[in-house]
């Protein structure tokens, strides 16, 4: 140590010394900084801009194929009538008159079609009491009340009474109130006013959201079935386009 700090006393070795202290330090943090990120977690963690990967492509696929399926890939277990009802639709898309739904008359898609996707972004906002999500199709939006009941009788809506709340890192959405005007996917699956839709968000990476869907409507579906849909973290600067629907209220005519 005091033939080193001798050495030291020289110039030219203090340049040696400095030198290998810099590169030390230059090594710190060049580790530190390549190293990822920690993976947002809890309250906050879903806050931004996401993209849909679901609808990807989609339109260029025949109705059969864009149809929400389970999310084992299998078709949702429809109650007879409602199964007559969504072939029916199908086969009038495929004669090239798909069906309208409500987007196409300019009106909400609803919950959950909303959450399925669409090519256009979506903004989740966290804040005191709520989670709001801005859809830029059509300027929809949602509120979601954090830690709240629902009404003993909700008025059906489009997008439906949505309450939340946080188990661990995933945010569990509980939904009722739907109107049966919409439909669960764009190609017509219909469910009737006791749909009952719950979401579990959960960011799985810095740059990616999972949303698994259960829908449980004992008039439409045999059973309870589940689904899911991934969002990927929207492009840095990414923001909203301002998108109106013009009246077209006479879609089915």
């Amino acid at each position: 140590m005091i033939a080193l700090m001798e050495r030291v006393r020289n110039p030219l070795w203090s340049i040696v010394v400095a030198a290998v202290i810099c590169f030390a330090c230059t090594e710190t943090f060049a580790q530190s900084s390549t190293s990822p990120a920690a993976k947002p977690v809890g309250p906050g963690s879903l806050n931004g801009m996401w993209t849909t990967l679901g609808y990807k492509g989609s339109q260029r696929n025949g109705p059969r194929e864009r149809v929400v399926k389970t999310i084992d890939g299998k078709w949702p277990p429809l109650q007879p009538w409602a199964a007559e009802l969504l072939e029916e639709r199908i086969k009038m898309t495929e004669r090239g008159e798909p069906y309208t739904n409500t987007i196409m008359e300019c009106l909400p898609g609803g919950t959950p079609e909303m959450t399925f996707g669409s090519p256009y972004p979506a903004q989740i906002i966290e804040s005191s009491g709520q989670v709001t999500i801005l859809y830029e199709m059509y300027n929809h939006f949602r509120v979601i009340y954090m830690n709240e009941s629902h009404p003993a009788d909700p008025e059906p809506t489009y997008m439906g009474h949505s309450v939340g709340r946080w188990e661990g890192e995933t945010l569990v959405v509980d939904t009722v109130g739907l109107t049966d005007r919409t439909t669960i996917d764009e190609v017509g699956m219909p469910h009737s006013e006791a749909l009952h839709v719950i979401e579990r968000y959960r960011r799985v990476d810095n740059n990616t959201l999972e949303i698994i869907v259960t829908l449980d409507d004992p008039k439409t579906f045999t059973r309870p079935w589940d689904t899911k849909v991934t969002y990927k973290a929207g492009a840095p600067g990414m923001k909203f386009i301002e998108f109106i629907c013009e009246n077209n209220r006479n879609a089915r005519e």
